[in-house]
């Protein structure tokens, strides 16, 4: 779960959404450390993320579940087959939030 706000929300429940919009690939939803917040909702995707894909989050999750940050990638870091690297994402998103 991520604590965003004191609000929780489902990494899974994001993905889903994300998923099932048209012209989405492969996404991984992480919470990354946020000053103000605690944590922040972010996410890594495969392509590009259209914006009627975030308005679809925001309707069926609420607006603490929109991603705050969109991290676009060739592809995501995986542990094995299949298996997203959450950790691995989660450094890369907070990487590119620094200018790394």
């Amino acid at each position: 779960m991520i604590n965003t706000g004191g609000e929780k929300v489902s990494p899974a429940a994001v993905e889903a959404v994300l998923l099932d919009q048209p012209g989405v690939g492969e996404v991984c939803v992480v919470g990354v450390p946020d000053p103000e917040w605690g944590q922040r909702v972010a996410v890594a995707v495969v392509g590009g993320l259209p914006d009627a894909a975030l308005a679809a989050v925001r309707t069926a999750l609420g607006p603490a579940a929109v991603p705050r940050q969109v991290v676009a990638v060739a592809s995501l870091p995986e542990r094995g087959p299949g298996k997203v690297d959450r950790a691995a994402v989660a450094e890369l998103i907070r990487l590119r939030a620094s200018g790394g």
